[in-house]
This record gives C-alpha cells, structure tokens and sequence, in this order.
C-alpha cells in the first residue's frame, strides 16, 4: 500500500510535456494525492523564496508535508540539484522514495547528482524549459 499524499520531484526540463503528464497519470492512479512543483502556486512560492536567496524552501516544505516521495531523472539517468535535495530531504524524514517510471523504491546513488550549475545545462539540454540561472541553494 502506498501513501497518501506524493510529492512528484522531477526536472524542469519535463514541466508541461509527455513525461510530466505520463508522470502525473500513474501516480494519480496509485496516491490520494499528487503534489507537483509544476503549479502557478507553487511556481510563485519559488519565485518569491529565490528572490530571498532560498529557492528551494517551498518545495521542501511540500516534501515535508508530504507522505513519499516521487523523483525522476533526466533521460541520462543524471539528477538535478533540486531533485536531489527533495529526495534527500524525504530520506532524512524518513519517507519513502520511488524512481519513475518503474517506482524503485531504492533511492538514487549519489554519483548522479548533479551541482546546481550542471542542472541549468541539462534542463537546457533535454527541454529548454524556462530560462535558467544558477541560484544558491
């Protein structure tokens, strides 16, 4: 049995495609609730939180509020930084956390993580997505 409530991490780059909406589909269909990063509220939360100096804290506020989480990586198998931190946050927590597609609940080996910097490129890369600046996390 899974929990109830699912934090969906996964890279900018997938924001708005195929994979998010393949994504949000399985775990709708496994999770009471799918909380996704990808949503004008939380989108606007993030702006704010950056423009602070701390961009990720409401995402891992909703990590935390959160039962599980969900993460994705890029199609190289490489994690974003922000992915990294949710999954990593959910570990410290003690939540369990499950690799898409196939939902592994073993979590991800720290040699695919990537730096903040290496991030920005690979979003680039596999989506363009929206523009991007390095930011301290």
């Amino acid at each position: 049995m899974h929990p109830h409530a699912v934090y969906y991490a996964h890279p900018m780059a997938s924001y708005g495609g195929p994979t998010e909406r393949d994504d949000l589909a399985l775990l709708a269909s496994r999770f009471a609730t799918v909380v996704n990063p990808n949503t004008p509220t939380l989108r606007a939360q993030g702006r704010k939180a950056a423009a602070a100096g701390k961009p990720m804290a409401p995402f891992v506020r909703a990590v935390e509020r959160s039962d599980a989480v969900a993460w994705r990586a890029f199609p190289d198998g490489t994690i974003g930084a922000g992915v990294w931190l949710e999954i990593q946050t959910a570990l410290r927590l003690g939540k369990p956390v499950y690799r898409l597609p196939d939902m592994d609940p073993h979590p991800p080996h720290p040699r695919f993580a990537l730096s903040i910097a290496q991030t920005v490129v690979a979003n680039r890369r596999w989506g363009g997505g929206p523009p991007l600046r390095a930011r301290k996390m």
